[in-house]
C-alpha cells in the first residue's frame, strides 16, 4: 500500500487521470499593469476541474490588488461551473471582465449575462 501525502496522487487512480487530463493546458498567465491593478489570462476550457485554478489566482491577486482584469480572449469552453466563477468574481466589484472568445461572448448571450458581465463591450 503506498501513502499518498498532500499534492500527490496515486497515477493509477482512473478518476485523477481525467481530472488532470482536463488541467492539461489549462494555465492562468498574469500580467501586472498600471495602478494597482492585475491581468489575468486563463488559457484553455474553463470548467468544473480547472475552475479552482483560476479562482485561487484571482483571490490572490484580489488580496494583493485593487483590480483584477480576466482577459477571456483564450478560453475556448466555458461550463455552467465557469459561468459561475465568472459571475461571483465579477459581482465582488473588483472583478473586469474583457475580450471574450467568441464561444464565451457565445455562451454568455445563450445566458443572457452578456451586458451584464461586459457592460458597454457587449456587442449589440
Amino acid at each position: 500500500m503506498t501513502a499518498n501525502f498532500p499534492g500527490t496522487f496515486d497515477h493509477d487512480d482512473p478518476r485523477r487521470a481525467a481530472e488532470l487530463a482536463a488541467l492539461d493546458g489549462f494555465v492562468v498567465e498574469a500580467e501586472l499593469l498600471d495602478d494597482n491593478r492585475v491581468r489575468l489570462s486563463p488559457c484553455g476550457e474553463l470548467d468544473m476541474l480547472t475552475v479552482p485554478a483560476l479562482q485561487q489566482r484571482v483571490e490572490g491577486f484580489l488580496s494583493e490588488h485593487a483590480t483584477v482584469v480576466i482577459d477571456l480572449s483564450r478560453l475556448t469552453f466555458v461550463d455552467s461551473a465557469g459561468m459561475r466563477a465568472l459571475l461571483l468574481a465579477h459581482g465582488t466589484g473588483k472583478v473586469e471582465l474583457k475580450d471574450p472568445s467568441p464561444v464565451v461572448l457565445q455562451t454568455f448571450e445563450v445566458a443572457k449575462v452578456a451586458a451584464m458581465l461586459l457592460g458597454d463591450r457587449a456587442p449589440g
